[in-house]
């Protein structure tokens, strides 16, 4: 294992986490020029169901092209889209453009998951993992910053202009990665998106709904979050801004030296059921909170304490039970991200137009606390 394999996966990676962040909470209230807030669900949704496409494909896809190749498409697929959103004037341009961009940028953090299983061993995974994710969410934590500076009123455009150009560097990754990830071989692998395998593997099976949780979690909040705190509470977008870049900080702060404790001292599952707890609570509170500045960010900063916790804590149970031949049911576990889209934004949309917006927090922390059932029912690693 050496360090020099590691070194463009991780620019990349940061790279491409700056892109992601930078629109990740501003792409509904673009949307919300152009279409309504349920059709802004949709468009979510529809993004959502490329992705699963995608994912269901993507195995034999790498057979077929190799991973070398399908990295530079798909990522030329997400420069593209990023740059049609910053010249979108219309619905029907801004709506395609996002269904390709939400389409394809998963499939480039996939693609990265395989490079860095690659050159990973299994008796450092929760390190490895732990490093990546921290690097990954650093870069994160700068995107709400970035809006910040960036965006004037609600104009968008120089936000998507920044985030395209971050794209560019990336190309150059796939010369400087390691041989294996090179080969133009065809390669083989031991399970295509076999939901017989996984539904029979109980330990990844139950890690796979917990990270579902986690992302029906991390949806309802990045779609719903901004448009409450923006349209019904009044905060601007500089204290959004700022208060989401400072909600983001326990990712960074912990998910490292959690992974090393998970390699180390302790199992994933403790840390995976606390961070459910944690999370779930903060959620009830957020529904009395007023237009406090203060308060939201504190609220806001103790949910993620437990997100990053069962974020870490899935990422490595689950990258220790699986090697980087078990294509298939990497992509089960990745499908859980356009699913809960698809699955959130659908539910959220419909409950916001028939209750009352704050209540969709109380619906958020049933299903976070619903995550604990998996969690306490799997076998330990330590």
């Amino acid at each position: 294992m050496k360090t020099r394999h590691f070194l463009p996966i991780f620019l990349a990676s940061i790279l491409l986490s700056v892109h992601y962040s930078s629109t990740l909470y501003i792409n509904s209230s673009f949307l919300g020029k152009f279409f309504s807030s349920s059709g802004v669900s949709f468009i979510f949704v529809a993004g959502a169901l490329v992705d699963i496409f995608f994912f269901t494909r993507i195995p034999a896809l790498i057979e077929r092209f190799g991973k070398r190749v399908l990295f530079v498409a798909f990522l030329a697929a997400e420069a593209g889209a990023t740059l049609g959103l910053a010249l979108s004037t219309n619905a029907l341009s801004a709506g395609a453009w996002f269904v390709i961009y939400s389409g394809t940028l998963a499939i480039v953090y996939y693609l990265l998951d395989l490079f860095l299983e690659d050159v990973s061993v299994n008796k450092k995974t929760g390190e490895i993992r732990g490093l990546y994710l921290t690097l990954v969410n650093a870069a994160i934590v700068a995107g709400p910053l970035i809006v910040a500076k960036l965006v004037s009123g609600d104009a968008f455009t120089k936000v998507y202009f920044f985030a395209f150009a971050l794209l560019l560097p990336i190309f150059l990754a796939p010369f400087f990665l390691p041989s294996s990830a090179l080969t133009r071989k065809r390669e083989k692998f031991s399970h295509l998106l076999s939901f017989k395998t996984w539904f029979h593997n109980n330990n990844v099976r139950r890690v796979t709904l917990a990270r579902l949780v986690l992302n029906l979690f991390y949806t309802l909040m990045i779609v719903f979050t901004p448009l409450y705190l923006r349209e019904i509470i009044g905060f601007d977008w500089q204290e959004i801004g700022l208060m989401f870049s400072i909600m983001l900080l326990p990712f960074v702060l912990f998910e490292w030296p959690v992974g090393e404790l998970q390699d180390r001292a302790w199992g994933e599952k403790e840390i995976m059921t606390l961070g459910f707890f944690i999370s779930g609570t903060a959620l009830l509170v957020m529904p009395f909170l007023g237009k406090s500045f203060f308060i939201w960010t504190i609220v806001l900063f103790i949910s993620r304490i437990g997100a990053s916790w069962i974020e870490i804590s899935t990422e490595s149970y689950f990258f220790k039970k699986i090697n980087s031949q078990d294509a298939g049911l990497i992509s089960i576990f990745r499908m859980t991200n356009p699913i809960s889209i698809v699955l959130g934004a659908l539910a959220g949309g419909v409950f916001i137009s028939l209750l009352p917006f704050n209540y969709l927090f109380f619906v958020v922390a049933f299903v976070v606390l619903f995550g604990m059932k998996e969690s306490l029912f799997i076998k330990d690693t330590l």
